[in-house]
């Protein structure tokens, strides 16, 4: 199918890519220490970008039997006039990772039910807060092929956990997430942090205003990874309103802070040989020492400055959605803090 597509395309275009993507998974829940649901899900779709005369079409489809339904939408959508200076990639020498345990595939609803019962059973006599647990298993494969002979292709595997109890009357919660390439009960240590937490964070006290030291749970530091990446996103450079555009190769945070993108470190779920334009990932530091090093860019903004992709097309939402209707766009996927002196 996608070269059967990918032919039909390169006859009416002058270059074009086919992403394919098959995902399947299944997820239970537990809500105030109760079986709430059961879901199963499974999908696949094609996205087809093509470039003609200077301009870029994209269409994404379900429908895996009339390629040429999804050849004529792609036409179609060049009628927008999106002008492009880039090119699909080329193909490149791609690193080998472990990024699939095959046993998640066989992981059954059944397991993934008694894991989130146990902990219910250990939290729920402890604490007066509503205990909440999810868990899920995931396998995606991708693929993806162009006119410039790319042919990238991956599979993933994760199972994650997430376990929260909410103080009385409220949404607020204690929560920590459990996420492996592969099944694994949850030590009893991870539970009592959760546990252990939530007890100490239910006594209040009253202290008056001033400048303190604060300590942050590891939960909180999404608030500011948001601003690294959205500082150095590649996008907001051409646009010009990253706060830091003119501030490569100087001090910016404090030197205790180093940030890197490795999508390269297969320990841990998710990690990636290739972007989702099959450009090489690699190892990508962002700020060293509180220096700011780099930023990123996928194949669409590194044109408009004339440099090369620097791996970082993926295609996602900050909320959700289905892979297939996105269009890449620079993305940090994969950020790490190198870690300091103390706990």
């Amino acid at each position: 199918m996608m070269e059967q597509l990918l032919e039909m395309a390169k006859k009416v275009s002058e270059g074009a890519e086919v992403y394919a993507i098959e995902e399947a998974g299944d997820s239970v829940s537990f809500e105030n220490g109760r079986l709430k649901e059961i879901e199963t899900k499974s999908q696949s779709g094609l996205t087809l970008r093509i470039i003609k005369n200077g301009t870029l079409g994209f269409a994404y489809t379900k429908n895996l039997i009339h390629p040429g339904e999804l050849l004529r939408n792609a036409l179609d959508s060049l009628k927008g006039k999106v002008e492009i200076s880039f090119d699909f990639s080329l193909p490149g020498r791609l690193p080998v990772l472990d990024t699939h345990d095959p046993s998640v595939e066989y992981l059954s609803n059944k397991t993934l039910v008694e894991e989130c019962k146990r902990i219910c059973d250990f939290l729920v006599p402890k604490t007066d807060g509503q205990v909440n647990v999810s868990a899920g298993r995931k396998v995606s494969r991708i693929r993806i092929l162009n006119s410039h002979g790319t042919d990238a292709s991956a599979a993933f595997s994760a199972y994650g956990l997430y376990t929260s109890i909410l103080f009385p009357s409220s949404y607020a919660s204690i929560h920590r997430p459990w996420i492996k390439k592969s099944f694994e009960r949850v030590p009893d240590s991870h539970l009592d942090f959760i546990l252990n937490t939530y007890v100490h964070s239910r006594k209040e006290v009253q202290i008056q205003g001033g400048k303190m030291k604060v300590l942050f749970l590891p939960e909180t530091l999404y608030t500011l990874l948001w601003r690294i990446q959205s500082v150095t996103n590649g996008k907001n450079i051409y646009q010009k309103i990253s706060p830091v555009m003119d501030r490569l190769g100087e001090k910016i945070l404090d030197e205790k802070l180093t940030v890197s993108d490795d999508p390269l470190n297969d320990e841990v779920p998710g990690a990636r040989a290739f972007d989702d334009e099959g450009v090489p990932c690699q190892y990508f530091p962002v700020i060293e020492k509180g220096v700011l090093k780099h930023f990123y860019y996928d194949l669409y903004y590194a044109g408009k400055f004339g440099i090369s992709s620097t791996g970082h097309g993926f295609k996602g939402g900050m909320w959700g959605g289905e892979t297939i209707s996105f269009k890449p766009s620079p993305s940090l996927d994969h950020l790490r803090i190198k870690p300091g002196e103390k706990s």
